[in-house]
């Protein structure tokens, strides 16, 4: 069964990840990035994961039952040439996509 979000308070990756929600991209602007996710995305979402200073994407737009992580030391390696500053942090989700229910990892680097 599905947790249900506690949203007086911001959950954890771990508990992001729990929701088993499908996810998309809300809002980019070049900068600024919005995850929605609901049960189902047809009546809105419920839970938003929100981005600043989004130097680099690699997703699809929607993606299904993902598992939210900070990148590892190797995998930080090899996003280094999209990062701007040291200061950005790599996100890996890896997820079901529409093309495959085997999750494969996205990134994310952002500030």
């Amino acid at each position: 069964m599905a947790t249900t979000p506690d949203f007086s308070r911001t959950p954890n990756l771990t508990e992001i990840s729990s929701f088993n929600y499908d996810w998309r991209v809300y809002l980019y602007d070049g900068s600024n990035l919005i995850f929605g996710a609901s049960n189902s995305l047809a009546y809105g979402h419920a839970l938003e994961i929100q981005f600043s200073d989004t130097s680099y994407l690699c997703c699809p737009t929607e993606f299904y039952c993902p598992e939210f992580r900070l990148a590892t030391g190797s995998e930080l390696t090899k996003l280094v040439p999209y990062l701007d500053t040291s200061d950005d942090v790599g996100m890996i989700i890896d997820a079901e996509s529409s093309n495959s229910t085997e999750k494969i990892p996205f990134l994310v680097c952002a500030g």
